[in-house]
This record gives structure tokens, C-alpha cells and sequence, in this order.
């Protein structure tokens, strides 16, 4: 039962995903590119922490 519960949420949420991909497509772009962007700076502020730890340690 639980993997039907799964392939069935799994499904709609691809649905909903390629539905709004079609009707938006510019707020389906933006929304990539923000959360792509968002990705990155906490990326680039995980790297930075562990550069200053790294240092901080064998300093």
C-alpha cells in the first residue's frame, strides 16, 4: 500500500510541476533561477565556514 501511496504522490506532483511549466512558464524560470541562486549562496557560505574552520584549526 505504502508504494502506491508514493508512485501516486509522485505522480502528482510531476503533474502539478510540467501543468505549472505550461501555464508559466516565465514564474517556472524565475522560481529555477531563485532557487538555484539560493543553492549557491549557501554553497559558497558553507565552503567559506569551513575555509575559516580549516584555518582556525591548523592556524
Amino acid at each position: 500500500m505504502t508504494g502506491v501511496l508514493k508512485k501516486g504522490v509522485g505522480l502528482v506532483v510531476v503533474l502539478f510541476l510540467l501543468w505549472f511549466l505550461f501555464t508559466d512558464p516565465n514564474g517556472a524560470g524565475s522560481m529555477v533561477r531563485d532557487i538555484g541562486t539560493a543553492i549557491w549562496d549557501l554553497l559558497m557560505q558553507l565552503f567559506d565556514a569551513l575555509s575559516r574552520f580549516l584555518t582556525t584549526v591548523t592556524g
